[in-house]
């Protein structure tokens, strides 16, 4: 028998993640950013620099950054496609 309240979308998955009922991807727990809006087309994520990504100079490091960026444009690009879907970059 289907399940009518499964996800359809990869955005409804993603909305539940931000809803908190499904957890953060494991990258967002590690670099701490979170997902605080999502649309078709726009992601917010939120990201609190702390001491531990710092670079030798004091500041953020840029790859966080990237990490950072990396994660909102992929949360859009993903929220049209089938849960199913696997990224180029995937196995």
């Amino acid at each position: 028998m289907e399940n009518h309240r499964a996800p359809k979308k990869m955005l409804d998955i993603i909305q539940m993640m931000r809803r908190g009922e499904l957890p953060q991807p494991p990258v967002a727990r590690l670099i701490g950013f979170r997902l605080t809006a999502i649309e078709r087309g726009q992601a917010v994520v939120e990201f609190e620099a702390a001491e531990q990504p710092a670079n030798p100079l004091g500041t953020l490091h840029g790859g966080i950054l990237c990490d950072v960026a990396d994660a909102a444009m992929g949360l859009v690009s993903r929220e049209t496609t089938p849960p199913t879907a696997v990224a180029p970059s995937g196995r």
